[in-house]
């Protein structure tokens, strides 16, 4: 949350959801909320990091959202690096940026994309999908785009949801812009949380009919 607060950036809502914990975290947000007046809290019973999102999504009011994972943080520059293309590009669908994994190594750059594309072919090739790293966080992405194709994260998909997500956010991009810079820490030390979960039913690959092995 401090990551977020400090961002150099003046033009942005943040929305805390409390996905029904057991501990302290949505005191900590209530009084996030009271001292920050950008700060919205939604407080609901537990349901899963997908439902979560989509509880953030149906009461964004920005033009664009931004995801960030409870354990991660946001580098100071972040939306006001990614809001430069928007600025740059407007309407642009998705604005992709570069991430920092805790083992050191950082997502680089898509060397065969220019900063900005609405080439067709591009966009539904293999590399506009190595470029949205099957993640949902280190971007913007349009409101409208999510609102006009009801693009939402599967409820009761507690792991792998992201791909999913990624997946239907992927069919329905017509413009695409790169921030080559760093803009998000990831972290997964959390031996807790729902990627160390063993439960394989709240997996995306549990939805899927078959599989293409190339």
């Amino acid at each position: 949350i401090e990551s977020i607060i400090s961002q150099k950036f003046d033009s942005f809502e943040i929305i805390l959801v409390n996905d029904g914990s057991f501990d302290k975290s949505g005191l900590i947000c209530d009084l996030y909320e009271k001292s920050n007046s950008c700060i919205r809290v939604i407080h609901q019973a537990n349901g899963g990091v997908s439902t979560a999102r989509n509880a953030g999504i149906n009461v964004a009011a920005g033009q664009y959202l931004c995801f960030v994972d409870a354990d991660d943080i946001l580098l100071p520059d972040a939306l006001s690096n990614m809001w430069d293309c928007v600025t740059r590009y407007p309407n642009v669908d998705v604005v992709c940026a570069r991430i920092h994994f805790e083992n050191g190594t950082i997502s680089s750059p898509l060397v065969s994309m220019p900063d900005y594309t609405e080439d067709k072919r591009f966009i539904r090739s293999k590399s506009l999908w190595e470029l949205l790293n099957f993640s949902a966080c280190a971007r913007l992405v349009s409101k409208r785009l999510l609102d006009d194709y009801k693009i939402y994260f599967s409820p009761g998909i507690t792991c792998g949801e992201d791909p999913l997500w990624v997946y239907f956010l992927h069919k329905h991009i017509r413009s695409v812009a790169q921030c080559r810079i760093l803009v998000y820490q990831y972290f997964s030390n959390n031996n807790s949380s729902v990627m160390h979960q063993r439960d394989r039913t709240k997996h995306y690959a549990s939805l899927l009919k078959c599989a293409a092995i190339a």
